[in-house]
C-alpha cells in the first residue's frame, strides 16, 4: 500500500484511541481533577406528547437521556 494511504489510516487509528481513552477518564477528572460535584447531569423530564398534565422527573443527574436503568 503506498504511504499516502498508510499515513492518514495510521492518524485515524492513533486519533480515535486517545478519543476513546480521554473517554473513559473524563468523569474521574471533572470529579477529582476539577472539584466539581458528581452529580453534574442533567435531570431527565417527561410530559405527555399532547401537552396535557403534568411534567414529572424520570431521573435526577442524568448523564446520558438513553439510560433508564
Amino acid at each position: 500500500m503506498p504511504l499516502t494511504v498508510l499515513a492518514p489510516g495510521a492518524v485515524s487509528l492513533i486519533t480515535d484511541v486517545s478519543s476513546e481513552m480521554v473517554t473513559a477518564v473524563l468523569p474521574l477528572y471533572v470529579v477529582a481533577g476539577l472539584g466539581l460535584p458528581g452529580d453534574y447531569g442533567s435531570d431527565l423530564w417527561a410530559v405527555r406528547a399532547d401537552g396535557t398534565g403534568t411534567a414529572r422527573r424520570l431521573m435526577t443527574s442524568a448523564v446520558a437521556p438513553a439510560y433508564l436503568g
